[in-house]
């Protein structure tokens, strides 16, 4: 007796003495559903971590660009310190060639009172 005769047997015995029907699932019918449904949850598994992996691939980028930005405020500051000093020094020199001006006319004139006298 094959098993399929056997199942076949057994489920008319269950129909005559419990008066309701007996189904049997083939096993390579519950192994096929058992491969798909882990093959769903390892598709699910890498979604998810295909997701994991975007989440920080973007915090990644969005921190690498606050240190960019960063890098831009401290390299900007930079050149307005230089370009402070810069007028800094700007406005010294000037007050410098003032202070050289007013120098030059007071030693033109008293230049001019020597030679006048010496005259």
């Amino acid at each position: 007796m094959t098993a399929h005769q056997s199942v076949e047997a057994t489920s008319k015995k269950m129909l005559a003495q419990l008066k309701r029907h007996n189904y049997v699932t083939a096993t390579n019918y519950l192994e096929t559903v058992r491969q798909r449904l882990h093959a769903a949850h390892v598709a699910a598994r890498a979604c998810n971590m295909t997701l994991q992996i975007r989440q920080r691939l973007h915090a990644t980028h969005v921190a690498a660009r606050a240190c960019n930005m960063t890098l831009q405020i401290k390299q900007r500051l930079h050149a307005t310190h230089v370009a402070a000093r810069a007028c800094n020094m700007t406005l010294q020199i000037r007050q410098r060639l003032r202070a050289t001006h007013v120098a030059a006319r007071a030693c033109n004139m008293t230049l001019q009172i020597i030679l006048g006298q010496v005259s």
